[in-house]
């Protein structure tokens, strides 16, 4: 087969096998170093590269670039987002590591007292976060399930009619990443209570079921992306090995899952709850039968490469931008305004958006420009196609060296703090925007702007909220402690 593969294909190969090199190098040597986040956000990146970036560039490579043939794109354009893709990973890893040698190697020493402090700071954020992650992904059982016409209006941006309904959808996108990865967290440290991490293994379990029964492939990959990572990063063997054997056990499962299950709940009388669709997914699980006009790919490679459509979408953000149609600086100052209320601001950018709706986002322009898509439908892209979308190759180069920057800052933060809270903060930008389902530290620009405002800000408050908690037990508690020894 490989006697086959063209110049525009051999150059693809290249560039995308430099790139995961570039990345694996990194991991390596975080891990090598010690530095255990570092590793564990790195490791993430170059499985997302590797899996669902490399790999279908290279299946294409090798099968004729049939997928951009029968939609009538020429393979010289994507070369041209894998050139794309690997000039933002050479800036952003070369950001990442100068800033790793420039800066100083500081440790802030505590006292004792302060280190215990931190200590029972940092094991009631754990618990606080796990209790709300069980609260929300245990609560969604007893919503409706999804039907054809909530998935055909998802796109659209509709104001919260009052202020508690703000503040429950408000509270769901802060605690939902956070929860989710402290309760992997939870599952991996033995320190924390039998009773929260029986919390913590129902919430993922939860998630998983959840995922299954509307047919959400990605939220099976969230955890067991969370568990493995938890494991890796917690030392633990065991929870390392439950992650391998989950993914193991439901990767037959996926196809079913989008092609059959997530059209019988869709197809459930109207108000059905989630929870009542669990003995359907029960029985209905052990068959996983697929429908012959629904599946997906001859082979597991091939459905794979069709699943993996982040580069091929990211030609359709190259072309717009080439057109004139780029997004300019609009999705990221629509991120800088998102604080403020559609009430005094009724025409606000949606976040990341180029105008007022939702479909203004790269991930719903790239599906418009395919011919017979559903115009509601959203496609994976690469940061770096973004990047370019939003103001050509300056704006590539600027967005990767802000990325690896950003990183550094986040990083270098966590391994001067030393403390899970900041841990659980940091990894959750990792999941600025899994659309595809994995986790990665390079996304859009406006996803990490989003993320500082919904979970960094509210989450530093929570911490020095916690802070004083746990000084006002220190200074009330320890007298009384020493009052009743000396009794």
């Amino acid at each position: 087969m490989w006697h086959d593969v063209s110049l525009t294909g051999l150059l693809i190969c290249i560039l995308s096998t430099v790139s995961v090199c570039v990345l694996a190098r990194l991991t390596w040597r975080a891990h090598r170093d010690g530095k255990r986040l570092r590793a564990t956000v790195l490791g993430l990146s170059l499985i997302h590269e590797l899996a669902l970036v490399a790999y279908p560039g290279w299946y294409d490579a090798v099968t004729g670039f049939k997928a951009e043939s029968d939609l009538g794109l020429r393979p010289s354009r994507l070369l041209v987002v894998y050139f794309g893709e690997l000039l933002f990973i050479l800036l952003f890893a070369g950001t990442l590591f100068i800033r790793d040698h420039g800066t100083k190697r500081c440790t802030s020493f505590q006292s004792k007292a302060g280190l215990a402090q931190q200590a029972d700071r940092d094991h009631i954020f754990l618990e606080v976060m796990i209790v709300a992650a069980f609260a929300l992904y245990v609560g969604q059982f007893f919503l409706p399930t999804i039907s054809y016409e909530t998935l055909e209006t998802h796109y659209q941006f509709t104001p919260h009619p009052g202020l508690s309904s703000f503040i429950v959808d408000w509270g769901g996108n802060f605690v939902r990443w956070p929860g989710l990865i402290a309760a992997g967290i939870g599952l991996a440290d033995r320190r924390v209570r039998p009773a929260i991490r029986a919390l913590a293994l129902i919430t993922v379990v939860a998630e998983i079921v959840f995922s299954m029964i509307n047919g959400l492939r990605g939220g099976v990959v969230w955890v067991a992306s969370v568990i493995a990572l938890a494991g890796y990063f917690k030392y633990s063997k065991k929870v390392l090995a439950v992650a391998l054997a989950a993914s193991i056990g439901l990767a037959p499962l996926m196809t079913w899952m989008h092609t059959y299950m997530r059209y019988v709940t869709l197809a459930a009388p109207l108000g059905t709850l989630n929870w009542q669709m669990i003995p359907e997914l029960m029985r209905d699980a052990l068959e996983h039968n697929i429908p012959e006009n629904a599946a997906v790919g001859s082979n597991f490679l091939q459905a794979w490469s069709i699943r993996a459509i982040g580069p091929l979408d990211s030609i359709y953000l190259y072309k717009l931008h080439d057109e004139g149609n780029g997004g300019s600086y609009r999705p990221i100052l629509s991120t800088v305004a998102f604080p403020i209320p559609h009430a005094l601001w009724p025409d606000k950018p949606i976040a990341g958006s180029t105008d007022d709706s939702n479909l203004g986002m790269a991930i719903y322009r790239v599906q418009q420009q395919k011919p017979d898509n559903a115009f509601y439908d959203m496609g994976p892209i690469l940061a770096s196609a973004h990047a370019y979308w939003e103001g050509g190759w300056p704006f590539l180069y600027l967005a990767a060296i802000f990325t690896g920057w950003f990183w550094s800052k986040l990083l270098s933060w966590a391994e001067r703090a030393q403390s899970e809270a900041v841990n659980i903060v940091v990894l959750t930008f990792t999941a600025a925007l899994p659309i595809d389902g994995f986790f990665d530290m390079v996304n859009p620009l406006f996803t990490y702007f989003r993320l500082v405002w919904i979970t960094l800000i509210p989450m530093l408050a929570l911490i020095r909220v916690l802070d004083v908690w746990a000084q006002w037990r220190k200074a009330v508690h320890n007298p009384i402690r020493r009052f009743l020894a000396a009794q």
